[in-house]
């Protein structure tokens, strides 16, 4: 993609790298917003045709020890799979404990560093947030999208928490207002919001009717509680 033909406030991740800007994508919320996707349970099903195979004695459908390395590479995804999403869920919640940053949206960037840091055709994309405040401002990528229409919203602030131990770790509160550690989700409805086609943050309670805010309708607020 030619940097030139990029439409206002988007950005190609290794345009910003050049020019000294550098961060580190969302991988936790990402992770978390995906959820446990299509692929997951098409496994897990395989899994269970597997196990049952195995279990009724018909294994000479299967040639050689190929039912035993099939089941075992199935295991391994769903154990590997499940793992990853309960350890950045576990990880959102600690954070979420601790002091945020305060951040404004700055744009869209295009993820197109490959391998080795070469450029590449961009597939993904996410909303980059500016911290506020500060003459030596970090950077932080909200949920990486598939495709190249990550919405940004000039002005839009956001709270950024960080694991302190592990700063590459973090979690985007972008206005949806995350009540996880006041209102826990009971285990049906964690399940629930693991299913594939659900937005939002998955394991995490949200307020209905929340948006993304701008400064100026934080103002609009703060103006007309005063009056």
């Amino acid at each position: 993609m030619n940097k030139s033909t990029l439409p206002p406030n988007v950005y190609l991740q290794t345009d910003l790298e050049q020019s000294g800007i550098g961060f580190d994508v969302n991988v936790v919320d990402t992770v978390i917003e995906r959820g446990m996707s299509m692929s997951f349970y098409t496994v897990v099903l395989l899994f269970l045709v597997l196990l049952f195979a195995l279990l009724t004695g018909q294994r000479e459908l299967f040639p050689g020890n190929y039912l035993y390395l099939l089941l075992s590479l199935c295991g391994a995804y769903v154990i590997v799979y499940a793992g990853r999403l309960w350890y950045f869920s576990a990880v959102k919640r600690r954070i979420l404990n601790d002091p945020p940053i305060a951040v404004e949206a700055y744009g869209t960037v295009l993820l197109d560093k490959g391998p080795f840091g070469r450029s590449v055709t961009p597939r993904r994309s996410a909303v980059l947030f500016r911290e506020s405040g500060t003459l030596k401002p970090r950077y932080f990528t909200g949920v990486v999208q598939l495709g190249t229409e990550a919405e940004f919203r000039s002005g839009q602030l956001a709270q950024v928490f960080i694991d302190r131990r592990r700063p590459m770790l973090y979690s985007v509160d972008d206005g949806h207002g995350f009540e996880a550690q006041r209102n826990p989700l009971t285990w049906l409805e964690r399940l629930g919001s693991f299913m594939p086609g659900r937005t939002g943050t998955a394991g995490f309670n949200t307020k209905a009717g929340d948006t993304p805010q701008t400064s100026t309708e934080l103002n609009a607020k703060s103006d007309s509680a005063s009056s």
